[in-house]
């Protein structure tokens, strides 16, 4: 499915989600480098976006963030293993740091900063992966300690259903620091959370806000 999205011809629509975007100019050519670069897009999808959008480069903006979330969307659906064979771990570190450590502390039981070695705790059991999910996301913020326990207790004859729903709330928490503006999210103090979480996410802030590439 992502391979299709990116190798095919099709362009997929814009979603229904209003974004703001600055009034400074925006550079085509940038926009395109920086999502090939990401692995958002590939060089043949860039080319026919530089053709259809090249006079309406906000438009082509909010259609590569959208991309961009894809992407990430695609490295959050695979486990820990599958992330390492493919040697996708590194890009999903950079893009989305929470996402890697959520993945990291349900494979090892352990916060990734904390562990010098990976080796041991890595039960693969189904409750032992929900208490690992549940731990993280109340750690990092995501959901409070008693919505947590009020979904253990929803969902406790539903093991699958409650993993996906702790699985989701870093994506969830995710979404909504990016349904801000730049300006909201200084304003509510989250752009630092938001460049921890979602580094990728706060660079196509950044870029919307200022017309230019933040760099590190």
């Amino acid at each position: 499915m992502f391979e299709y999205f990116f190798k095919s011809n099709i362009i997929m629509k814009q979603g229904d989600q209003e974004q703001v975007i600055s009034e400074g100019s925006v550079n085509i050519d940038s926009l395109l480098k920086t999502a090939i670069n990401n692995n958002d897009i590939s060089p043949e999808v860039a080319q026919q976006l530089r053709v259809q959008y090249q006079n309406d480069p906000k438009k082509l903006q909010l259609l590569l963030n959208d991309f961009a979330k894809m992407r990430v969307d695609h490295l959050m659906s695979l486990d820990y293993d599958q992330l390492d064979k493919k040697g996708l771990l590194e890009e999903l570190k950079e893009k989305h740091l929470q996402g890697f450590q959520q993945k990291f502390h349900t494979h090892f039981g352990k916060d990734h900063k904390s562990v010098n070695e990976q080796k041991g705790g890595n039960g693969s059991d189904i409750a032992t992966e929900i208490k690992r999910l549940k731990e993280f996301a109340v750690k990092n913020n995501d959901i409070d300690p008693g919505a947590a326990e009020m979904m253990v207790n929803n969902f406790k004859n539903d093991p699958q259903k409650l993993k996906k729903l702790l699985q989701d709330t870093s994506k969830n928490r995710i979404d909504h620091l990016m349904s801000f503006t730049w300006d909201k999210l200084d304003k509510k103090g989250l752009l630092e959370e938001l460049k921890e979480k979602y580094l990728n996410g706060f660079k196509q802030k950044y870029l919307e806000k200022f017309g230019i590439e933040y760099k590190q």
